[in-house]
């Protein structure tokens, strides 16, 4: 398969399961790869990616012997961390020059092979994408650091331990449902305090929502010093706000 220039996304699922489909070339007109776009071609053993793609969604080669033959560790292309190939380690540090985390890069498995602990992310982030931290439970405190100016939705989903976030002053906009149900552990372990001072940001519906987690209303203290700020509906849903 040869994609020419004049092709500028190849969309979500475009050629999931095509399973005679051995060998991809993008040429220089590519941005962007959709999720699943490849999945489970099982004969796709040759990709050929050009610097022009900077957005490759969620599983985009997941299930292909071209996956299958790289390397264990961190997956990058063209400064996208797609992921972690094999057990990941508990105590995760993102390596420098790293972009963009992909969506659903580091979602939560089962089978215990993507548990994490802690992360530390590089200087160079910009984008933490949908899903990245999915369901990743054990993480306790995030340091997001300057420069990122996303973090996409459901980014931190349901983990459960978080008691303490910093948020840069260059972030742009929280994702819907990114922190949701980030507040259903014990009272030592939860979110106390948010404080943001970017301006300029827009924090989607139910960012931080937090209904039915327990038999009453956590205490939130919420302090956003920036301006022109925009929270969505339900942000903050189910915290009684100090």
């Amino acid at each position: 398969l040869i994609v020419r220039d004049d092709v500028t996304p190849i969309k979500d699922y475009a050629f999931c399961l095509c399973e005679g489909l051995k060998s991809v070339v993008l040429h220089g007109g590519v941005t962007s790869i959709g999720a699943r776009a490849f999945r489970a071609c099982s004969a796709l053993d040759n990709v050929v990616i050009p610097d022009s793609v900077t957005n490759l969604g969620e599983s985009v080669f997941e299930d292909t012997p071209y996956w299958d033959n790289l390397n264990d560790g961190f997956v990058i292309i063209n400064n996208v961390l797609l992921g972690y190939k094999g057990q990941s380690p508990l105590n995760l540090t993102i390596p420098e020059g790293v972009v963009k985390i992909a969506d659903g890069a580091f979602y939560f498995e089962y089978d215990g092979t993507k548990t994490i602990d802690s992360v530390e992310f590089p200087t160079t982030l910009k984008v933490i994408g949908k899903r990245a931290f999915y369901m990743q439970g054990s993480i306790t405190s995030l340091t997001i650091p300057e420069g990122v100016f996303e973090i996409g939705d459901e980014a931190f989903y349901h983990c459960q331990r978080l008691s303490n976030i910093f948020f840069p002053k260059t972030l742009k906009a929280i994702g819907r449902s990114a922190f949701e149900l980030c507040s259903r552990s014990t009272d030592s372990c939860r979110l106390k305090e948010i404080e943001i001072e970017a301006s300029g940001l827009t924090i989607a519906e139910r960012a931080f929502y937090n209904e039915g987690t327990t038999d009453k209303f956590w205490e939130l203290i919420i302090s956003l010093t920036g301006e022109n700020i925009d929270v969505g509906e339900d942000a903050f849903y189910g915290f009684s706000h100090g």
